[in-house]
């Protein structure tokens, strides 16, 4: 049973209640794995690593899939070993009740290869990237950390009721390649693109350049009421297709694009 772990390139892994998962990852990391499903695991996430633990880890794994993990609170706790997803192409996550924030600054580092991003019914899920206080990283730069997923081309987020916005403005910008980008069943969303932490009085100007967008789908978002802030203007040059339906505070989506076969549906 070790040593197949030590030699599978795809794991399919359901109900194991074992709190550290796969003991076996302890030594190599599972560096060999370029696969893996998750599925109704029970995982204690709360502490960080130790000395004992794996210095890198699923430097290979290209295709992660995690589905009802009652107690995963974060895909790592503090800082990632050397090369941890570096390779991962698609993650989706679906009914983790416990997973308030998903990529720490460290984290996206590493990610520079992701090209899908899937996640479903995340009910305590608040924000895509975790504050570096919250999540227990020390940060002695934190400016020298900007989101950057580089070859991201689709992200699709349903059913997450707590999530306020998709992505914070200010890190925005990291998204060159996003092509498609679809909202559903996110109650308490506000903004597709919010400014966190934001302070009566203070006046933010700027514009967001998503380059690639073609496709933008917003359904059954009571609570939405922009797409970006006030006073920001979202240009979409290549944009598609748009979709907003079942979305009753919404006045307008200032978005300028610059194709006039635009599809408009509201």
């Amino acid at each position: 049973f070790k040593d197949s772990f030590k030699t599978s390139k795809q794991l399919r892994l359901s109900k194991i209640q074992d709190h550290n998962l796969v003991p076996e990852a302890n030594e190599d990391g599972l560096n060999g794995v370029t696969s893996l499903q998750l599925k109704k695991c029970l995982v204690d996430t709360t502490a960080t690593a130790t000395k004992n633990g794996p210095t890198s880890a699923f430097s290979h794994l290209e295709t992660l899939f995690i589905s009802a993990m009652p107690r995963l609170e974060a895909l790592c706790k503090g800082q990632p070993p050397q090369g941890f997803l570096k390779n991962l192409k698609d993650l989706e996550i679906e009914e983790c009740c416990k997973l308030k924030s998903l990529f720490s600054p460290s984290l996206i580092q590493s990610l520079v290869l992701l090209e899908e991003l899937k996640i479903r019914c995340c009910d305590e899920l608040k924000t895509l990237f975790a504050d570096p206080e919250i999540d227990g990283e020390i940060e002695s730069k934190p400016s020298s950390l900007p989101l950057r997923l580089p070859k991201l081309n689709t992200l699709s987020i349903k059913g997450c009721a707590k999530l306020e916005y998709v992505v914070p403005i200010t890190l925005a910008q990291g998204l060159p390649a996003l092509e498609s980008l679809w909202v559903s069943s996110c109650g308490a969303l506000k903004q597709v693109f919010g400014m966190p932490n934001e302070q009566d009085g203070v006046q933010h100007h700027g514009s967001l350049l998503l380059p690639s967008l073609e496709d933008l789908k917003l359904k059954r978002l009571p609570n939405l009421t922009s797409f970006v802030p006030q006073n920001y203007i979202a240009k979409a040059p290549s944009l598609k297709r748009m979709k907003a339906k079942d979305c009753s505070k919404v006045m307008n989506l200032p978005i300028q694009q610059a194709n006039n076969q635009l599809e408009l549906t509201l």
